[in-house]
Parts: C-alpha cells; sequence; structure tokens
C-alpha cells in the first residue's frame, strides 16, 4: 500500500489498524480537509511583523495594544459550568498592571522574585503583568492548599529568597485568621493586591527593564527537594512567541482557549501570553473543570469558534472516552484549525481515534499539530507548519531499540511515531550521540540538543546544573546547546520525532519528573532501603504507562522485613508527596541493583531485567494484584456501581472491600474521572479529601455514598411536603 504524501516517509508498512485512517486520508472521505491557510513562502509582502518585532519586552507589547485596541476583550474566563465568570480588555489590564507595578515600585519590591500562589482565574493575569510592570521577577506557583505539607513551596522560598507572595484576598485572609492552614508560607508576607488605591496608575513609571532582564521564572515539575527554576527572559518569551506565531500563522484575530494550569509552562506561553503578543483573545478555564467535564472544552470551542487550542495527549483520549455520543449535535468544531498536542508523549492511535469520534462535528484530522517543546526553550521548539497533517511513520520496534529506524519487517513489529515537525526561525537542533558528543545522521536516535534565542538563560541560583544542562558543547564545534534528556530522531524529510527520554525523565500527564527524586525519598522511607539501592523506571503494559520500582534491601534486614507495610509506607509517601501511585514495588537481594563500574544507576538494564523477570527478587508487591475471591465480591448495588468503576478507571481486575483506595493505584487526573463518574451515578457531590483520605476503604466510601443519598431523599421529601401544602396562586 502506498503511503499519501502527507503521512508517508520512507515507504514504510502500515499496520491494518492504520489502514482505514490512512487511506480515508487518500480519498478525504473520513476527515474533512480544510482549506491550506498559506501558501508559501510563509511570509508574503503584505505580511508585516515590524510594528510587533520592535517591541523588546512585555510591557512594550500590551502598552501597545492597550494603546491600538483599548476595548477588546484579551480574556474570558469560564466557571465550573463553562459559564462566563470574569472578563478583562487591553486597556483594563493595562491600568491594572501599572496600578500593581507602582505599588511594588514604592515598595522596593522591583528586581526580587514574587511568588504568585492563585488558583485559577483573571487575578492571576493581573498580578503577573504587575509584577512585570513593577520591574519584579514573577515567580508563578500552584494554589497552597490547606492543612497540606508542601515542602516544594519551602524550598522555592528558600531557593529564590522570595520574601512576599501575591494571592487572592480569600486565600490571604484564611491565611492570617489561621496561619496553620498554610504552613508552608509562614516565611513570606502574603499581600492581595486587586483592591489598591487606583490614583497610583498616575505615579507608574516605566521600568528600566531591558530584553535581557529576567521576566519570570518557571519551577519544573521535580521533587521537594529540589525543583529547577528555569530563568526566562523577556527577549526568550518574545522569540518564542514569535516562533509560535510563525508555526502556527496566528494574528490579532485568532481565538485561543485552554485550560492548563497557570502555573504550567504550556498554560503560560500558549494560552496566556501568546494571546497578549498578538493581541488577540483568549478563553481560559479550571484544569479541574475540564477534567470532571471535558465537554466544556470542546463545546467552548464551538460556541465561540475557536481556532487555536490544545493540551497533552491524555486531554484528547479523555474527550473520546468521556463524551457521550448523545452531546456531539450540539459541537460543530470546524473553527479549530489548530489542535496542539504536547507536553507529553504523542500517541497515533489518540489522534485517529480522537478524528473518528468528532468527525461528525466537523473536526478535521488535518488540524492536529504535534509538538515538541520544554521550559528550558521557554516551551516551544518544533512543529509541523500548520497546512501539513501530521506525520504518522511506522517502524520497526526491534530496531527502535537498537536506536535506529527502519522499516517494519510485518505488522507485528510496527510501532507508529508521531512527527513533531521542524525548527523555526533561529533555533538549531541536533541530535546527538550523548557519548561520542557527534552529531548522528537522519533515523539514528540520539539525545535531542537545542541552540536559539529561546532557550533560556539557565537555571536560577543553579550555576552547576545550569553549566551542565545549557553549556553542553558538540566535539570540534563552537557554540553552547541546551541538552534536553529527550531522544529522538529526524527523518528524511527533517521532521522531528520524539522517541523517548534520557534515563533521568519521566513524563506522567506532562509533567517531567526526574527518577532520582522519588528515589531519594523512598531510600529515606526506611531503615531497611539501602542507601542508593533504589531504582525507578516506567514501562507501558496493554499500552499504559506503568510505573514500577527496584529496592535493594540491607542485608541485615533480607528476613525480617515486612513487605507489606513498607509498600503501604512507599506508595503513601510518593501518592501524597506526587499525586500518583507506583504500580510495581520489587524488593532484590543485597549487592544486585544494576550499577556501572563507578556504581552509577543502570536504570535502563534494571528495566530490561524486570521486563525478562530476571532480577535477583527477594519477593516483590505488584500493588494492582488480583483480591482473595471472598474479599471482592459487592454485597451491595452501591458496592457493584464502584466496584465496576474503580476497575475500569484504575485498569484492575478486581478490587477488595477492605482496600484502601490511596493504595489502588491512579494519579490525579484518575481521581476527579472516579469523582465524576460517582456524581453522575448517584448525584451527589464529593470531595477529593473524602475519596482519598487516609484509610478510606472502598465499603466505607459506599457507606459515604449510601449515607449522601439517604441525607438527599429526606431532603427531598420535605421540600415536597412542604410545596404541596401551598395554596395555588392560578
Amino acid at each position: 500500500m502506498v503511503l499519501p504524501k502527507k503521512v508517508k516517509s520512507n515507504s514504510m508498512l502500515v499496520s491494518n489498524e492504520y489502514n482505514f485512517v490512512v487511506s480515508s486520508l487518500d480519498n478525504q472521505t473520513i476527515f474533512p480537509k480544510r482549506p491550506p491557510l498559506f501558501k508559501y513562502p510563509l511570509f508574503p509582502k503584505s505580511f508585516n511583523f515590524n510594528k510587533l518585532e520592535e517591541k523588546k519586552t512585555l510591557i512594550d507589547i500590551l502598552s501597545f495594544h492597550a494603546k491600538t485596541k483599548p476595548n477588546k476583550t484579551a480574556f474570558i474566563f469560564l466557571n465550573e459550568k463553562g459559564e462566563e465568570q470574569s472578563k478583562l480588555t487591553y486597556k483594563e489590564l493595562h491600568t491594572k498592571a501599572k496600578i500593581i507595578g507602582t505599588y511594588i515600585q514604592e515598595n522596593n519590591f522591583h528586581h526580587v522574585p514574587i511568588l504568585l500562589l492563585h488558583p485559577p482565574g483573571i487575578e492571576f493575569i493581573i498580578d503577573f503583568f504587575g509584577c512585570i510592570y513593577g520591574g519584579a521577577i514573577a515567580v508563578p506557583l500552584f494554589p497552597p492548599k490547606q492543612n497540606a505539607k508542601q515542602n516544594r513551596i519551602k524550598t522555592i522560598i528558600k531557593d529564590t529568597n522570595a520574601i512576599i507572595g501575591f494571592t487572592t484576598e480569600s486565600i490571604k485572609n484564611q491565611h492570617y485568621k489561621d496561619s496553620s492552614l498554610y504552613s508552608e508560607l509562614e516565611e513570606i508576607k502574603l499581600l492581595s493586591v486587586q483592591n489598591l488605591d487606583p490614583k497610583l496608575e498616575k505615579k507608574w513609571k516605566k521600568p528600566n527593564v531591558t530584553a535581557g532582564d529576567t521576566a519570570f521564572i518557571q519551577f519544573t515539575s521535580g521533587s521537594t527537594s529540589d525543583p529547577k527554576g528555569v530563568i526566562n527572559s523577556h527577549h526568550n518569551i518574545i522569540t518564542n512567541q514569535h516562533m509560535i506565531k510563525c508555526a502556527g500563522q496566528t494574528s490579532g484575530k485568532t481565538r485561543i482557549c485552554g485550560w492548563a494550569p497557570h502555573y504550567h509552562d504550556m498554560g503560560i506561553i500558549a494560552n496566556i501570553l501568546h494571546p497578549i503578543y498578538i493581541g488577540g483573545f483568549s478563553i481560559l478555564m479550571s484544569p479541574t473543570a475540564f477534567i470532571r467535564n471535558p465537554f466544556i472544552w470542546l463545546k467552548t470551542i464551538s460556541d465561540y469558534q475557536i481556532d487555536y487550542s490544545g493540551g497533552p495527549n491524555f486531554s484528547y483520549e479523555l474527550c473520546t472516552n468521556k463524551i457521550a455520543k448523545e452531546k456531539l449535535e450540539t459541537l460543530n468544531l470546524s473553527s479549530w484549525k489548530i489542535a496542539f498536542n504536547g507536553a507529553e508523549p504523542i500517541k497515533a492511535e489518540t489522534l485517529t481515534n480522537f478524528s473518528k469520534k468528532f468527525k461528525e462535528c466537523n473536526f478535521s484530522f488535518d488540524a492536529f499539530c504535534p509538538l515538541f517543546g520544554l521550559a528550558e526553550t521557554t516551551c516551544f521548539a518544533t512543529s509541523a507548519p500548520c497546512d501539513q497533517s501530521p506525520v504518522l511513520l511506522p517502524v520497526d520496534k526491534h530496531e527502535l531499540a537498537t536506536n535506529t529506524i527502519k522499516p517494519p519487517k510485518n505488522s507485528k513489529d510496527e510501532l507508529i511515531l508521531v512527527g513533531c515537525g521542524k525548527s523555526w526561525n533561529q533555533q538549531k537542533i541536533k541530535i546527538v550521540n550523548p557519548d561520542s558528543l557527534t552529531e548522528n545522521p537522519k533515523n539514528i536516535v540520539g539525545e535531542i540538543w537545542v541552540q536559539g534565542p529561546n532557550v533560556c538563560k539557565g537555571y536560577w541560583n543553579k550555576p552547576a546544573l545550569t553549566d551542565l544542562t545549557f553549556k553542553a558543547t558538540l566535539k570540534n564545534e563552537d557554540g553552547h546547546f541546551l541538552r534536553t534528556g529527550d531522544l529522538g530522531f529526524f527523518n528524511d524529510n527533517n521532521d522531528l520525532f520524539v522517541t523517548g527520554r534520557i534515563k533521568d525523565m519521566i513524563i506522567i500527564h506532562g509533567k517531567n519528573i526526574y527518577p532520582h527524586d522519588i528515589e531519594n525519598q523512598i531510600e529515606s522511607i526506611a531503615k531497611e532501603i539501602k542507601l542508593g539501592g533504589c531504582i525507578i523506571f516506567e514501562y507501558q503494559s496493554n499500552g499504559t504507562q506503568k510505573l514500577a520500582t527496584a529496592i535493594e534491601i540491607e542485608r541485615v534486614h533480607v528476613k525480617s522485613f515486612n513487605q507489606e507495610k513498607l509498600s503501604q509506607k512507599i506508595i503513601q509517601a510518593i501518592f501524597h508527596e506526587y499525586g500518583f501511585s507506583i504500580n510495581d514495588i520489587i524488593y532484590i537481594k543485597p549487592m544486585s541493583l544494576p550499577k556501572t563500574s563507578s556504581s552509577k544507576k543502570q536504570r535502563q538494564l534494571c528495566k530490561q531485567h524486570f521486563i525478562n523477570n530476571s532480577l535477583n527478587v527477594v519477593t516483590s508487591k505488584i500493588t494492582k494484584k488480583i483480591p482473595k475471591k471472598n474479599n471482592h465480591i459487592p454485597l451491595t448495588a452501591t458496592e457493584e456501581i464502584i466496584s465496576n468503576i474503580l476497575k475500569n478507571l484504575l485498569n484492575i481486575p478486581a478490587v477488595s472491600l477492605s482496600s484502601k483506595l490511596e493504595y489502588l493505584g491512579g494519579n490525579s487526573l484518575i481521581m476527579m474521572q472516579i469523582i465524576a463518574e460517582i456524581q453522575d451515578q448517584f448525584g451527589i457531590e464529593l470531595n477529593p479529601s473524602e475519596l482519598f483520605s487516609e484509610n478510606v476503604t472502598m465499603k466505607g466510601l459506599c457507606q459515604r455514598i449510601d449515607q449522601k443519598q439517604d441525607e438527599l431523599i429526606k431532603q427531598l421529601t420535605l421540600l415536597n411536603t412542604q410545596t404541596s401544602s401551598l395554596e395555588l396562586t392560578y
């Protein structure tokens, strides 16, 4: 079979499961084809960037739009039901930013980091630009949680030497009413700056900010002990925004929609700063609203005729799996020209399944825009031009394991990879052999190195790590490169394919997790675990990403340690810290953890031993094992329903009534899906704390649901009695 030009590469085979998709692209009967947005060259003579390119800082850009389009709506924020909650015009944002900027200047907070601790909403955007207008350094972080130990925030406060943080009035009042609610914030002064004296606007003086100055610090999703703050200068941001503009052909007419957290690089760069850069319009919603009801995202795209929106791969899977067929007739996705997909591994089947389901809503397969990027490149690095379909490349999975790209010998050996496009503007990307530090030829996997004005300065207050990561050099070549930690290759058409990560990084729902961070925490949990004796790695099982850890037990404790208690300690600690569970815990004998002669951990070799069942095992704890038969039979209708929900969402064969929910696995996304399913099935409101508090069992959850339903029935009965006694007025 011959692949169409838009998806073929190297005349490789395509498996039967993709024949439908590829053939439909050939005859254009399955996925509606949109007309090309532009013809080469990318920038015709009539297309003028000069006015925008003259702007050197974010202050210049926002001031320009506030002057030229003052009354244009810049942002709309939607509530949990998808209804408009608040709006903000360019002039309003400019004015409020000047007021806060003056406050910062008068209190000598300029040039210092200011923590931004906000729930999703317009207030974050105002405070962010207030920091910029005051000449301070914004530090976007997740909102603090009540009565939760969050060492990560304490570490960031220490790392940045921050003395103040901006937040909402409600969080500030709660904090000062009872400081124990947010104990991690005791070391800073928490302020709400939304209701300052409007007269401060007249006193604002434009700070002496240059393009090379730091605008904000983007902390990566590392551990509590060692989060890494990426330094973003105004120049980094603006050059990266120009790359996005060129790749997506966005303009002031572009309508953007997003739900990614504002403290995530995708959320702030794509959904907040990009509309500001182009003078466009953006509709925002909270991540919780999307996860609970993904239909809100697509409904917003349909109702507001959004043309630019996207998210990690799992967001498209969630829409495909959760949105009911009867709701599709209310959607019209024909306006959606760029559906970007990034921040975690991109699956070809996700693109095809989403396209098939929403074809009747006028969604086009061509709208998909797979991309590659990371916080260290400001956010965006590569994508295809917006008029090019995703490139699906069949490769031999066995050859791929040896870092070589070849056509599959048969459908059994086939793996479909998704291309992430090309580099843009002045940025350069090299595929490098990490051992020889030389550039690899095409179709040979190596580490992805990036060079360009969008590559950030380094990590805040971490000079040694900055030199190691941002100042890599090729053998016999000049110039510094960023080592991304990602593995990939260029095909014959210069499309970038990301194949995985070097052993020091795991990606879970768009978050980069460094294995040594989790390993260090596990090793500190109990004396039975040997220091330096833990390896964590990810693997695929039935198309599902899973995590496993091999733990070396100290020789004196091999015969006496309590496997069940130690496993529960590990699972609970990692779940509470990171929001996901480890699927498999394998305890191995002393001196059997795979290491090099210099005592470096060999994670990939350990993973291979695990897959081949060749680890020198003491015993193992598979967290999703099948309970005893007499313990998992549901006893009531509620237990039957909850059992099915947990089995389906956690991908487990059975669940015990005595099972503690926090030990069953999953992550924060799955938690929200479980809550949403329970609310749909039983018509009751349930908080995450009721579901995943310590020691909550499945039986206890079912009892809580029955109790809430009984209370609801009593309220409805009382209401019915009261209304039936009222006299009619007509």
